[in-house]
């Protein structure tokens, strides 16, 4: 048992953001819509993640979203780090699945990170929840970023979204880091 939390632990340092917890991935059921990439395109201001997050690991975090010709589109994240500014890019790609995409990016310091994501919960206008999970031998790997289109939110709005995540997801905020402290 302990070499397969060794190897589940492994397997989250490959990946941009990870936190391995005990039990089964939940289940996820998405509308059946296509989902409007051009409409998620622009400017996402990143309010929370899990923790134990490897390429990520700033506060004012920004990501950027911009549509190529191919149905792809191009990733810029800036954040703030103990170190300064840090800039990632990154590029995604559709899959065949709506909302599910498959993503590069490499950091500043040239290391390259790809994962699968969910855009998992979104309205394209105010806020947006990406979220994976993969069941390992011992548990599950999981990642998740709270994002909203605006630099500041109501309480009562980020409250409600938080508990639509620990109802779904079973996510509670003490797993979370809070990532727009003092921007």
């Amino acid at each position: 048992m302990l070499k397969y939390v060794f190897l589940a632990l492994s397997l989250c340092l490959l990946k941009v953001s990870c936190l391995f917890r005990s039990g089964s991935c939940p289940t996820i059921s998405y509308p059946n819509q296509s989902f409007l990439i051009k409409n998620y395109m622009g400017k996402w201001y990143e309010y929370a993640r899990l923790k134990d997050d490897t390429v990520e690991t700033g506060n004012c975090v920004v990501d950027n979203y911009k549509l190529n010709r191919d149905g792809s589109f191009n990733s810029t994240i800036t954040e703030y780090t103990d170190n300064g500014f840090n800039k990632i890019h990154g590029r995604v790609l559709p899959t065949n699945i709506p909302f599910l995409f498959s993503g590069n990016w490499a950091g500043s310091d040239g290391s390259l990170n790809g994962f699968l994501f969910n855009v998992f919960t979104t309205d394209y206008d105010s806020f947006t929840v990406e979220y994976s999970c993969t069941d390992v031998p011992g548990g599950r790997n999981e990642f998740l970023y709270m994002n909203f289109r605006k630099n500041k939110i109501t309480q009562t709005r980020f409250e409600n979204l938080l508990e639509f995540i620990k109802t779904t997801l079973d996510i509670t905020p003490d797993l979370l880091d809070f990532t727009r402290v003092n921007c």
